[in-house]
């Protein structure tokens, strides 16, 4: 009896939730990349969980039900032709970028074409092995992904070939959407500040010493 008093002692006395304030975390070593088209380290990624919002996604569960590819930006999962060559996503509404610029097909069409593009430098860019038309961006033969495609409120990825793994692939930060300010920042240096639509953003970083970020006050989702 005595121990069950304890423990109705001790949580009685644990402290309540507490919504807002700051949140300080040591590294024992700096990220690679924050930019979303050129980070490849576990740290940022998971940084980057927080801040991008995604075709598909991770639930925020344990085990086994966090282990499923889930729609978060996509209205649904996508319709898959019969050849499994072709996806179409419904965009959903409401997502919006830090900069209050609203989350289109389009903001996936750029990330896909600003990962392939040579001048960034990507050492992620084979897991584009199976878009149609991007190894000619990746090569420097052309400079938008022929296989990716925004129509309206509809985004439409050719594959060379049926790949189960295609859904995966898109909860990779390399593809989350990306604002129009960022598309157009080729640097294989990476940026260091960019709007983003999860619910939080890179507001700072100054390398080897710090990373900042801040609540994305546009942020309507679940997480």
């Amino acid at each position: 009896s005595g121990l069950s008093l304890l423990l109705v002692a001790a949580s009685t006395a644990a402290p309540t939730a507490q919504r807002g304030g700051t949140v300080v975390v040591d590294m024992t070593t700096d990220v690679d990349y924050i930019d979303p088209q050129l980070s490849y380290y576990g740290e940022t990624w998971k940084l980057e969980g927080a801040t991008a919002c995604k075709l598909m996604n991770w639930p925020d569960k344990e085990g086994a039900a966090g282990a499923v590819a889930t729609p978060e930006v996509s209205q649904g999962l996508p319709l898959v032709s019969k050849d499994g060559k072709t996806y179409t996503f419904t965009i959903k509404k409401g997502f919006r970028f830090s900069n209050g610029k609203a989350v289109t097909a389009q903001s996936f069409v750029d990330a896909f074409n600003r990962f392939a593009n040579p001048k960034m430098q990507s050492t992620g860019v084979q897991f584009l092995d199976i878009v149609k038309g991007a190894q000619s961006v990746i090569d420097g033969k052309t400079g938008s992904i022929s296989g990716v495609k925004a129509k309206g409120n509809k985004l439409v990825v050719q594959l060379t070939k049926a790949s189960p793994d295609f859904l995966a692939r898109t909860t990779m930060p390399f593809v989350q959407a990306i604002d129009s300010t960022l598309a157009k920042q080729i640097d294989a240096n990476g940026i260091n500040q960019y709007a983003s639509c999860g619910p939080y953003y890179f507001s700072a970083r100054t390398p080897g010493r710090s990373i900042t970020l801040k609540r994305n006050p546009y942020y309507k989702g679940g997480r």
